[in-house]
C-alpha cells in the first residue's frame, strides 16, 4: 500500500513594501467584487443570459477577482517576511552595487513574486540572483547567460 505524503506549502519570501501591497490589491479586489456582483444581478434580471454580453463579461470579470483574491489569499497566508540581512554577505534582502564592462547598478535581492530586474530587484531564484548569494564585496561573481558567460564585480552591500 503506497503512503500519501501531504506536501507542506514552501514559505513565499517578501519584502515588507511588498507584502503592503498584496494587502492594498486585496483591499481593492474586494472592493471590485462588490461592484462586480452588483452587474452580474443586474444583468440577470434582464432575462435570457445566452446571449448577454453583459452577463457575460461582468461574470468572467468575477472570476478573475475571485482567482487573483484566491491567489494572493494564498500568498499572504504562506509569505515569511524577509529579515534585514547581514552586512558582509548577500542574502534576499540585501542591496548591492554591481560593476560589468565598467557600468555600476544597483540591486536589490527578493523573492520571485517581487522580481521586477528593469527596476533593480532581482529574485533570489534567477540566475544571477542564486550565483550573488553568500558572496562577499570585492567578489566576482560569473554566470552563464543566453548571451554567455557575463562576469562581475560586487563592489558594495548597502
Amino acid at each position: 500500500m503506497k503512503t500519501r505524503y501531504k506536501r507542506l506549502p514552501v514559505p513565499i519570501p517578501y519584502t515588507k513594501e511588498g507584502l503592503e501591497r498584496l494587502k492594498i490589491e486585496l483591499k481593492q479586489l474586494v472592493e471590485d467584487r462588490k461592484e462586480a456582483v452588483m452587474h452580474v444581478a443586474r444583468a440577470r434580471e434582464m432575462g435570457d443570459l445566452s446571449e448577454n454580453g453583459y452577463y457575460k463579461s461582468y461574470k468572467a470579470k468575477l472570476g478573475q477577482i475571485d482567482n487573483r483574491t484566491r491567489r494572493i489569499s494564498y500568498t499572504l497566508l504562506h509569505a515569511r517576511l524577509i529579515q534585514k540581512p547581514s552586512a558582509d554577505r548577500i542574502d534576499l534582502g540585501s542591496k548591492l552595487i554591481l560593476q560589468k564592462d565598467g557600468v555600476k547598478t544597483a540591486y536589490e535581492i527578493v523573492g520571485r513574486d517581487e522580481a521586477d530586474p528593469s527596476s533593480g530587484r532581482l529574485s533570489h531564484l534567477s540566475p544571477l540572483g542564486k550565483a550573488l548569494l553568500g558572496h562577499r564585496e570585492g567578489d566576482v561573481i560569473s554566470v552563464i547567460s543566453p548571451k554567455g558567460r557575463v562576469t562581475y564585480q560586487l563592489l558594495k552591500i548597502l
